[in-house]
């Protein structure tokens, strides 16, 4: 089972369904606590069928499932709000490894540029060095 499978079953059964099981054609079997049966598909041809299915047994069943009012306007479930959340949190980690990274390297670059000060002003004070020798 996928996950999004599970998570499909999950939002299901928020609104009172039950899964039974897959037909032998591979389709998902779900009955609701009134005895209405639907069936499924398991593996979806287009990213609209999980919405038109979720509509659909909300229709059959009567309930919703709960959104959150966005500040647009727009309906938002629960679950686009937890993704959300967690794609901002991998945002922000990656741009925390990628400041940590830069801090490596401008680091990094300082110590090159300090060794490379550093050889330049020794071979100055040797040629000084020759020059003062009689």
């Amino acid at each position: 089972m996928t996950h999004r499978l599970r998570e499909f079953l999950r939002r299901v059964e928020a609104i009172g369904w039950t899964y039974m099981g897959q037909t032998p054609g591979g389709h998902i079997q779900l009955q609701h606590a009134t005895g209405v049966i639907y069936v499924a598909p398991k593996t979806p041809s287009d990213y609209r069928d999980e919405k038109n299915t979720l509509a659909a047994l909300e229709r059959l069943g009567g309930q919703r499932l709960p959104r959150v009012k966005h500040r647009r306007g727009r309906q938002r479930k629960q679950v686009d709000l937890q993704l959300e959340a967690a794609r901002r949190r991998h945002r922000q980690a990656f741009e925390a490894d990628q400041e940590r990274r830069q801090a490596e390297r401008d680091a990094a670059e300082r110590i090159q540029r300090a060794a490379v000060r550093a050889a330049a002003d020794d071979r100055r004070r040797r040629e000084i060095e020759e020059l003062m020798k009689p």
